[in-house]
C-alpha cells in the first residue's frame, strides 16, 4: 500500500498555487526500459524492481499572464533499489551493469518559462542531496538546463541549450577481483545549437553542432561522449 494525497490552494487568482503532495510508488524496469536509458547494458535480461515506499513534496506554482510561469519545490523520498549503474571490466571488454540501493533522496527544484508565438526559454536547477550516495551513481548533485528557441514566421527555427552538471560519483568493477573501486567523474557543460528551415509543410532542413564546449561528457563512467561535432541533414513528413 503506498500513499496518493495531494492539496492545492489558490492563493492569488490565476496567478499562484501553493501545493503538497504526499505520494508512494513502485515500478518494474524491464530489459526494454533499461536499455533504453542505458544502451552499454550487458544484455543479463534481468528486470529490477524500484518502490518509493513514502515521499512528500511542498512548493508553488506561478503564472504571470499567460507567457511567463514559475515553479519551486522542495521533495523528500525514501527511495528503494534505486536505479543507477556502475561499469564492469572482463577481459578487454567494458560495459555496463545495474547497480544502486537504498538511500533518503532530498531534492529543492526550480523552474522559469517564457512562451510566445516566437520565442520560448527555459531555465530549470535541481539540487539532491542523498544519504546513500553509491544508490545514485552518476547523478549529480547539483545540475542546470537552459532552452532559448527562436522562430521566425514558423520558417526558421533557432534552438541552443545548454546543460551543466557538476562532478559525480561513479564505480566500476573488476570481474575478476570483484572489488567495486569509486571514482570522481568531473563536472561538464554540454552546450548545442541547431538551426532549421521549413521548405514547406513536409520538408525541413537543418544544421546542427554538438559538445560546442568540447567537454569530457560522462552520462555514464568510461563511455565518453564525442568532441565538437558537427552535422546537418533533412526531415521529411510524408
Amino acid at each position: 500500500m503506498y500513499p496518493d494525497a495531494s492539496v492545492s490552494f489558490e492563493a492569488a487568482r490565476n496567478a499562484l498555487w501553493l501545493y503538497l503532495n504526499v505520494y508512494g510508488d513502485n515500478k518494474i524496469y524491464t530489459s526494454y526500459d533499461i536499455f533504453s536509458i542505458n544502451p552499454w547494458m550487458d544484455n543479463t535480461g534481468i528486470a529490477r524492481l524500484a518502490s518509493t515506499p513514502f515521499a512528500a513534496g511542498i512548493g508553488l506554482r506561478g503564472q504571470v499572464r499567460d507567457r511567463f510561469s514559475y515553479s519551486l519545490g522542495a521533495d523528500y523520498a525514501l527511495a528503494r533499489n534505486m536505479l543507477s549503474f556502475m561499469s564492469q571490466q572482463q577481459g578487454q571488454k567494458i560495459y555496463q551493469i545495474v547497480a544502486g540501493g537504498d538511500s533518503h533522496v532530498f531534492t529543492a527544484s526550480g523552474v522559469l518559462r517564457w512562451k510566445s508565438m516566437d520565442f520560448f526559454a527555459l531555465a530549470e536547477v535541481n539540487y539532491r542531496y542523498l544519504s546513500n550516495p553509491k544508490a545514485a551513481l552518476m547523478t549529480p548533485a547539483f545540475d542546470l538546463n537552459a532552452v532559448l528557441e527562436y522562430n521566425l514566421k514558423q520558417r526558421l527555427f533557432i534552438r541552443a541549450d545548454c546543460y551543466f552538471r557538476t562532478a559525480t560519483t561513479g564505480a566500476a568493477m573488476l570481474s575478476e577481483d570483484f572489488v567495486t573501486t569509486l571514482y570522481r567523474v568531473p563536472a561538464f557543460v554540454d552546450v548545442g545549437l541547431r538551426v532549421s528551415y521549413a521548405v514547406n509543410t513536409r520538408l525541413m532542413v537543418f544544421v546542427e553542432g554538438n559538445n560546442l564546449a568540447n567537454s569530457k561528457i560522462q552520462y555514464f563512467l568510461n563511455y565518453v561522449e564525442p568532441g565538437i561535432n558537427i552535422g546537418a541533414g533533412i526531415c521529411l513528413k510524408l
